[in-house]
């Protein structure tokens, strides 16, 4: 890393009153711990979709982010009680354009969520959590490699970059490389957000797939770490992928 630049991480987060929920929550939140991203933000901001009924959870859930919020940089943006991905993805579009333009293009987001909660005791549960793996892996533990690549001149970085034009989130685009990072863990410049309009943030568009959209509308300058998955045909939904394929990347 080279550029004086600003990290902005915004978490979406959904939790119930089932504990692998929240052991996903604090699985992610010492990930950010110890690669060393949580010193490094400016700030991280989390969105909270809290379904369940036990006051003792939301208890824990603050508790633990009070733990982690050595920094004094992590700010709970909402709590709700329904809703999806959009609601996070909303507060990050209006917190960018509000970003000056020379302040935006080294202003750099990750966006990432709690990958696999909704498949707990499915067979998707240990698929999807070594889906999150793979994801936190290069948008995570590597992210200076994701600074460094957006420092490169890249709008946005990631991994898993999927194009296919009949995806239904791409049917509207006429980006002719238009494509999404599966999974929807990516870092991408502010000043790429700012030009994408408000609506691809909210359910009048995408609903629930909103974030996973996000940059594949517009036109940009991409990079993906690794593709051997979309190559391999695997389905990470089902497939358990053994991290030796990656870990050496």
């Amino acid at each position: 890393m080279t550029k004086k630049i600003n990290i902005e991480i915004f978490y979406h987060l959904f939790i119930d009153d089932e504990w692998y929920s929240f052991s996903i929550f604090n699985e992610q939140m010492n990930t950010l711990l110890n690669s060393g991203l949580l010193h490094n933000c400016v700030s991280l901001n989390i969105g909270i979709i809290y379904c369940g009924v036990s006051e003792k959870i939301l208890n824990k859930i603050n508790k633990l982010i009070e733990q982690y919020n050595i920094n004094s940089n992590i700010r709970i943006l909402y709590i709700s009680d329904s809703g999806n991905e959009c609601n996070t993805g909303i507060f990050l579009k209006n917190y960018c354009d509000l970003l000056p333009s020379l302040i935006s293009e080294h202003t750099y987001i990750l966006y990432f969520h709690s990958k696999g909660v909704s498949h707990f005791n499915t067979e998707k549960e240990l698929p999807t959590k070594y889906w999150r793996h793979y994801l936190e892996y290069f948008n995570l533990i590597k992210w200076k490699n994701c600074v460094d690549k957006l420092n490169d001149g890249y709008d946005s970085c990631g991994t898993l970059w999927f194009s296919q034009k009949n995806h239904p989130i791409l049917l509207n685009s006429e980006w002719i490389n238009s494509g999404f990072y599966a999974g929807s863990f990516f870092w991408v410049k502010s000043s790429l957000i700012q030009k994408i309009p408000l609506k691809n943030f909210t359910n009048e568009v995408f609903y629930r797939e909103c974030m996973e959209s996000i940059p594949s509308i517009i036109e940009h300058n991409f990079y993906s770490f690794d593709n051997t998955v979309i190559e391999g045909n695997h389905d990470l939904y089902f497939e358990i992928y053994n991290p030796k394929k990656y870990y050496t990347i």
